[in-house]
């Protein structure tokens, strides 16, 4: 689990046992508590947030992938899915098609170039839909941390 600590070394400069230095190094001490506190309720809130933040930020490769996928029955539209999951190091998403490979032809549609689909439909159209988006994964994941965690 993540969690943070701040440092910044040792009170010294007053007599070790005058008040005025115990009551001070309490006060710096208490102050710091309350920052850590305050850093540790943000590292939980992002841990909490990052499966919905990754979601968000690869939704529009999902959505584009369901503009460019070919249509005949509507099977291999439908077959489409965001996963996204908690696992020991981190949180993973998954973006895909024919889970268990159902429909069969899925792999075929999306690998054959040679084959005519009525546009906007396309051959690789998870791939082309990962092309278009990938760079605004991170801004997105940042923009949907920034307005759920309150940074």
């Amino acid at each position: 689990m993540a969690t943070g600590r701040l440092s910044v070394g040792q009170i010294k400069g007053t007599p070790r046992g005058s008040a005025s230095h115990k009551r001070y190094a309490k006060s710096v001490q208490a102050q710091m508590a309350k920052v850590t506190e305050n850093l540790n309720k943000v590292i939980r809130s992002i841990k909490a947030t990052s499966p919905l933040a990754l979601r968000y930020a690869v939704k529009p490769i999902y959505d584009e992938s369901q503009n460019l996928v070919p249509v005949d029955t509507g099977k291999l539209k439908a077959s489409g899915f965001i996963e996204v999951r908690k696992n020991t190091r981190g949180v993973t998403a998954v973006i895909g098609y024919a889970r268990g490979n159902d429909p069969h032809y899925a792999a075929f549609v999306h690998e054959r170039l040679d084959l005519y689909h009525e546009p906007p439909t396309q051959a690789k159209f998870l791939e082309e839909a990962a092309n278009r988006h990938m760079g605004k994964i991170p801004e997105r994941y940042a923009d949907y941390v920034r307005r759920h965690v309150g940074l």
